[in-house]
């Protein structure tokens, strides 16, 4: 079937690499309490500074969990919860492709976090 479009190459197009850390493994239950997103585009990175925020999940980090990425309660127990960096962390997001290690889970976390804050 003939189409008017022509093919965009992977790596021309603008995305953004995101990972999260959270409270646990289990996605219905873990809380976000850190996100970093960073923009690229092909092989470069763009000169654009990286987000990242430290995010008060509500509820004590677990231990196991600090085991695996080093944050414990004193690192965002004085953070904004999710709710408030939500409309920021959607303009970083914007409509890029969105590209990172384990991302279905990044991404379940993130649209559970969206969700609980009222933001579907």
């Amino acid at each position: 079937m003939p189409s008017n479009h022509q093919p965009t190459p992977l790596i021309s197009l603008e995305a953004v690499a995101l990972d999260t850390e959270t409270t646990g493994l289990d996605a219905r239950s873990a809380r976000l309490v850190e996100v970093a997103v960073l923009k690229v585009r092909g092989e470069t990175i763009l000169a654009e500074p990286p987000f990242v925020r430290l995010v008060n999940p509500g509820l004590p980090v677990p231990a196991t969990a600090s085991e695996i990425h080093g944050l414990r309660d004193a690192d965002v127990g004085d953070k904004p919860g999710f709710p408030a960096i939500a409309a920021e962390l959607d303009g970083v997001l914007g409509r890029a492709v969105v590209i990172g290690h384990d991302i279905g889970y990044d991404l379940t976390i993130l649209s559970r976090e969206y969700s609980l804050a009222g933001q579907s």
